[in-house]
């Protein structure tokens, strides 16, 4: 029963990769990832292939010190739950920007990532990464709880698994007699 347990915990774990790849996926985003525009866009909007869960802060816009540029609230255009934006705030200087999102798709597992575009022409480079923008701010709560939940669930299929086969290497291999339709007593340790 123990062997068993753990093959099929193992076969979970086996598994897990697979699940993992799919996560929402990045499908467009407005303004286009490197694009130079003339004028400031009213917002930048990221569009998943898959509903994600958003909260306040998941979606920031910076300029290329990593100041905020974005209002701080969220945006679903057309109450599209697979697409998740920001406003940006006016009078933006010619320049370049960086947009990030760090979300939640459907299957639970947290995504992030960003993009840069250019107002009027390409500025000083920003002098934060996409990755940097992304761990440094606050995501909001229900954002930070999935995060979190993912990383506790995670760490709780990896104690099950090493768990039950610490348990099945203690059991020496013995193995119990089937039941049958009778009761059966268990084998007598010899030598009481």
């Amino acid at each position: 029963m123990v062997r068993r347990a753990v093959v099929l915990a193992l076969l979970g774990l086996v598994a897990a990769p697979a699940a993992a790849s799919a996560h929402a996926r990045l499908e467009a985003t407005s303004p286009e990832r490197g694009a130079t525009i003339a004028r400031q866009p009213a917002k930048v909007v990221f569009r998943f292939d898959e509903p994600v869960e958003a909260s306040f802060g998941a979606v920031r816009a910076f300029d290329f010190r990593g100041a905020r540029v974005d209002d701080g609230r969220l945006v679903r255009p057309g109450g599209d739950q697979r697409v998740a934006g920001t406003a940006l705030r006016s009078g933006l200087a010619d320049g370049t920007y960086t947009a990030t999102y760090r979300v939640i798709s459907a299957d639970g597992h947290p995504v992030s990532g960003g993009f840069t575009f250019n107002i009027g022409h390409a500025g000083a480079a920003p002098s934060k990464d996409v990755a940097a923008l992304v761990a440094a701010g606050d995501t909001g709560t229900v954002t930070e709880v999935g995060f979190g939940a993912t990383k506790a669930l995670g760490y709780l299929a990896i104690a099950l698994v090493l768990g039950a086969w610490a348990s099945s290497r203690s059991c020496g291999g013995r193995r119990w007699p089937r039941a049958s339709g009778r009761t059966r007593r268990a084998p007598s340790v010899r030598g009481r």
